[in-house]
């Protein structure tokens, strides 16, 4: 009889040295749970790809204290994400681009990095001022369209929608997923992953939220491949009242 031991990744945990893999944390964050069902992350209505191709962004605040030049708030962000390499067989590969802020003022040039996305992954503050966050809501948008490609909400410094899209040659592993949730109407959190190239979503999961307060852990053990992403949705099971709050976290390993 022969004893067959099968080792899972652990995380890094050690200083100064490399690995195969990278620890990501997926969060979304939402407090305002809309009509007609929205992806988490302060009520998007939809995840914007742009197929076989890439589009540049605008950058904006709601406050003229989000600028590079005297403001209080945030004066850089950086943008992350996938770009889609017509070169190379429209292979979806990393990307970023920082950009120094205007206040209500759109900038879409580059001060680092690339201004030219197929999707994005996360924005986040980088540089600030004495009031140590944005003062306004941040908008990563399609150029010159109302399209909404990132989020930041105002005194939070990042984007929080759950939403991870993964690179070509990598692969995501999702073990677990927590959700904590204030709920005056009970909903239906819905995860789904989707191919970046063609577009097919499939549903790999959903979980009801109660019209209560919730703490749920939900195993998954998920496998997101190459070129593929991970987003959830909520869709109300009743006529919305009150407040209604949910945050979903994901610990995830990119190999």
């Amino acid at each position: 009889m022969s004893l067959k031991i099968v080792q899972e990744p652990i995380y890094n945990q050690i200083d100064n040295t490399s690995s195969a893999f990278d620890n990501i944390v997926i969060r979304g964050v939402d407090e305002l749970i809309a009509g007609s069902g929205n992806v988490v992350g302060f009520n998007q209505n939809s995840v914007y790809i742009q197929y076989n191709g890439n589009v540049a962004v605008d950058v904006v605040s709601t406050s003229t204290d989000d600028t590079n030049s005297s403001g209080i708030g945030c004066k850089k962000i950086r943008v992350n994400g996938l770009f889609s390499d017509a070169g190379d067989s429209n292979k979806l590969k990393p990307r970023f681009a920082e950009f120094n802020m205007n206040g209500t003022t759109i900038v879409n040039t580059a001060t680092a990095g690339i201004n030219s996305f197929s999707i994005i992954n996360s924005v986040e503050m980088i540089s600030n001022g004495t009031g140590n966050c944005n003062q306004g809501d941040i908008t990563v948008k399609k150029t010159t369209t109302s399209s909404l490609m990132g989020f930041i909400k105002a005194t939070y410094s990042k984007s929080h929608a759950f939403i991870y899209a993964v690179a070509c040659q990598s692969t995501l592993l999702v073990k677990d997923i927590h959700i904590s949730a204030f709920a005056q109407t009970a909903c239906n959190l819905k995860i789904y992953t989707q191919h970046l190239n063609n577009g097919t979503r499939k549903l790999e999961t959903q979980i009801l939220i109660k019209d209560t307060t919730n703490h749920i852990s939900h195993p998954v053990n998920l496998k997101v491949l190459a070129n593929h992403s991970i987003y959830c949705e909520v869709i109300p099971l009743e006529g919305i009242t009150g407040s209604n709050f949910i945050t979903i976290n994901a610990s995830a390993l990119l190999i």
